[in-house]
């Protein structure tokens, strides 16, 4: 069976549609003998148009939040995790700090700061060619967005048949029109009210019956953020 099995996708969990849904409420009702693809705006970064700044300090706290958040519940096996995220050091960051978390919590949190590892661990960094370019949103506009957002979703729920926790660290450019596509276009975005750090979809996949789930899904409290 090919990845266009999954064009069909279904609602039967409880999650809001139109409207952000809270991590917790999502992630721990996620049920036994499915899987979850998580494609996420990155954390906080530095207030510059440097395209490698890195994360603020403050994104410890928020690090350290998700990591809870995010606690094994159904996906004890984190040898089975997959990581993703583009080359920009914020978005590595991200992933990075997600997997140690998910590894090594108990010994990170002993630690005062994080040091600069992540660069040695290469595997939050895969290339992921429907996630490259060719996804450039901004330079292409939203049209045809339902087609090009179905066929990143059915990729990706192929890319990762064989891991049951996927974390896809990505921009605003890509997560905003996922999110208008998840939302049918309820949600909107403007310069004053624009996508949030770790705002993101969630993908729910069962194997089994073929079907997919997708949901808008923030971390932080407030849902959107001014520029």
């Amino acid at each position: 069976m090919g990845m266009e099995t999954y064009a069909r996708w279904i609602n039967t969990y409880n999650f809001k549609l139109y409207e952000y849904n809270s991590i917790n409420k999502v992630y721990h009702n996620i049920r036994k003998g499915s899987r979850v693809i998580f494609i996420l705006r990155h954390a906080e970064r530095w207030p510059n148009d440097l395209k490698q700044g890195g994360l603020v300090e403050k994104w410890i706290k928020q690090s350290k939040s998700l990591w809870k958040k995010l606690s094994w519940w159904i996906f004890m096996d984190t040898n089975s995790d997959f990581y993703w995220s583009t080359e920009y050091k914020r978005s590595y960051q991200t992933s990075y700090y997600v997997w140690c978390g998910r590894w090594y919590l108990s010994f990170i949190e002993n630690k005062k700061t994080f040091g600069e590892n992540w660069e040695k661990y290469g595997k939050v960094v895969h290339p992921i060619d429907v996630v490259g370019p060719y996804y450039l949103w901004y330079e292409m506009g939203f049209k045809d967005l339902d087609r090009k957002s179905i066929h990143m979703a059915n990729k990706l729920c192929e890319l990762t048949k064989w891991h049951p926790f996927s974390f896809i660290t990505s921009h605003d450019n890509l997560v905003i029109p996922l999110i208008t596509w998840v939302s049918e276009w309820i949600i909107k975005f403007t310069k004053d009210t624009w996508v949030n750090y770790l705002s993101w979809i969630v993908i729910i996949v069962n194997d089994t019956t073929k079907t997919r789930e997708v949901y808008p899904v923030k971390t932080l409290k407030t849902t959107s953020m001014v520029i």
